[in-house]
Order: structure tokens, then C-alpha cells, then sequence
């Protein structure tokens, strides 16, 4: 965190020292009933965090933090970790660079769950990194399709290197990507495809994961899900998801369904049921609730 903090306050000389700082944000809150092996039920805070975010003419800079709650695997519960740390600049010929900590560049959910559909993540987003630290190139190819380059820090002494190349035209959004890394002789990597359209009232997606271990003797593994979420009441849109993965234990397969309300511009409240089983382990069933409000 330090050394990131560090590269900020010197390339900040170069132009973001004198940005206007924005603050903004968002804090998800609600309930959970699980019954998988056992049964648990609890009011929680799951997550929250603060965005700091800035520019000078073409040069910007974010940092995220964030406030963990029960969505925090290592069970630190309210304590703030810098998520996201970064300069970024863009030029006028097309190419842009991002220099620190940020989020990964594929999956189609995001760290923060103000940004997704559901109120938790699905199985796919397991197999797929969280961030980078390390150095983005981007360079729109066209109006509609643009590329990106990273080499970012990997585990131990690792160097990672990946791309994904993205197309946004006529309602359809799609990308490929995929992230390598050599460690001990082997060789592993992560490869995505997803995309995203509407088709009548109906707003659809699909996504397709491969990964290898850089380890050797590692076996390969593969995900897939599709999702769909249409409109059934003002401001109201249900959302079902169906993801499996051979990853992890065995064949796990996880189907979510609930509604998603926008009560007002800052408030969202969600309502999923998830049912999940894996190999031949008894089905886990789920209930979500959630209020996440964005300021």
C-alpha cells in the first residue's frame, strides 16, 4: 500500500496535485439466511467504500477504499484497505496508460457490489483476479473497439501479463480477455469472454472462463453462465443468473432469481434466492437481502 501511495505522490507533481477532489461512495447493508450443511441468519453490513477520484485536463487519479464487512474473507471486519490506487492519463491519439493498483480488466462483476445485479457474486467471479498492480496501456482502435494491455505484479516473484479487447456498438457490449503467468518452468492462464445485449424486453448476458494453474501437473478448469433481467414494474427489474464450474471441489452449479428496485436515485434494494449444490454434496439453499445506497 505504501509503495502504490508513493508513486501517486510523485507522478501527482506532474498534474493531479491541483485536481479537484471528488468524494463519493456507497455502504450495502441487509440480511442473510443460509441453509448449506446448516442453517445461519443474520442482519450484517456486508460492504462499503469511498472513492476519491480527480482531474487535470487529461491526467486523473482514484483512490478506493474500502470499509470491509462480512463480504471481507479474512474477516476484518470495518477495517479500510486501499482497493484502488492509480494515476491514469489519456492523450489525444487514442492511447491512455494507468500507472498502480486497480481493478481487473475482466469478469463481468465487479469488486463492488454497487455495481452488480445481485446482491452477492456468483461462482464464476471466484476464478478470475480481483486487481492488478501494475501498469495499463489502453488505445482506442475505433469508435467502437478498443484494446488493452497490462503487466502488473503477480503472486511471489511472478510477472502477469494480459490483454482484453472490447467492442460497445448497436446495444451490444462484448470483450475477450485473458491473463498469463509463468512461475517454477510452468505455465498458467485465465481466459474470458463475455457479452451483454437486449433482445425485445429482455436484457441478456453470457460469460465463458478457462483457467490453468501455473503448477505442474495442473489440470485445466471451465466455467460458463448466461443471465437475463427484464423490467416487471416502474423502476423494478428481475434479475436470474445460472453459473457452473468445474472448479473447486467438483462440478458446483449455482442459480440466483430475485428482484432489483431502484427506490430512489441513491437507494437500491435487492432480493435474491440462490440455490447451489456441488458434486454430490447436499443442495445449499439462500436468501439475500440487501439496501445499498451510493452517494
Amino acid at each position: 500500500m505504501k509503495k502504490t501511495l508513493g508513486i501517486l505522490s510523485v507522478l501527482a507533481i506532474g498534474g493531479v496535485a491541483h485536481a479537484e477532489v471528488n468524494v463519493n461512495g456507497y455502504v450495502d447493508v441487509g440480511y442473510d439466511w443460509a441453509k448449506d450443511g446448516g442453517e445461519a441468519n443474520n442482519f450484517i453490513y456486508r460492504e462499503g467504500g469511498i472513492w476519491l477520484s480527480g482531474n487535470s485536463g487529461s491526467t486523473s487519479f482514484l483512490l478506493d477504499l474500502g470499509v470491509d464487512g462480512e463480504n471481507n474473507a479474512t474477516g476484518m471486519s470495518g477495517v479500510g484497505l486501499v482497493e484502488q490506487a492509480y494515476v491514469a492519463h489519456k492523450m489525444d491519439n487514442g492511447f491512455s496508460w494507468t500507472l498502480g493498483q486497480f481493478d481487473a480488466i475482466i469478469g463481468m462483476e465487479s469488486n463492488d457490489s454497487v455495481n452488480n445485479k445481485f446482491v452477492g457474486t456468483g461462482v464464476l467471479y471466484d476464478l478470475l483476479p480481483s486487481s492488478h498492480t501494475g501498469l495499463l496501456f489502453g488505445y482506442d482502435l475505433s469508435d467502437a473497439l478498443a484494446l488493452n494491455l497490462i503487466v502488473a505484479d503477480g503472486a511471489g516473484t511472478t510477472t502477469d501479463i494480459g490483454f482484453k479487447l472490447g467492442t460497445k456498438m448497436d446495444g451490444l457490449n462484448a470483450y475477450v480477455g485473458g491473463l498469463f503467468v509463468s512461475a517454477g518452468g510452468e505455465t498458467g492462464y485465465t481466459l474470458d469472454v463475455g457479452a451483454t445485449t437486449g433482445l425485445g424486453g429482455l436484457d441478456v448476458g453470457a460469460e465463458l472462463v478457462l483457467v490453468k494453474p501455473a503448477a505442474a501437473n495442473a489440470e485445466s478448469g471451465l466455467g460458463f453462465g448466461v443471465e437475463a433481467g427484464s423490467e416487471i414494474a416502474t423502476a423494478t427489474k428481475l434479475n436470474a443468473g445460472f453459473e457452473w464450474t468445474n472448479e473447486n471441489a467438483g462440478d458446483h452449479m449455482e442459480f440466483r432469481i430475485g428482484p432489483n428496485h431502484a427506490a430512489s436515485e441513491a437507494l437500491s434494494l435487492k432480493a435474491d434466492y440462490t440455490f447451489s449444490k456441488t458434486g454430490e454434496a447436499d443442495a445449499g439453499h439462500g436468501i439475500a437481502l440487501a439496501g445499498v445506497y451510493k452517494f
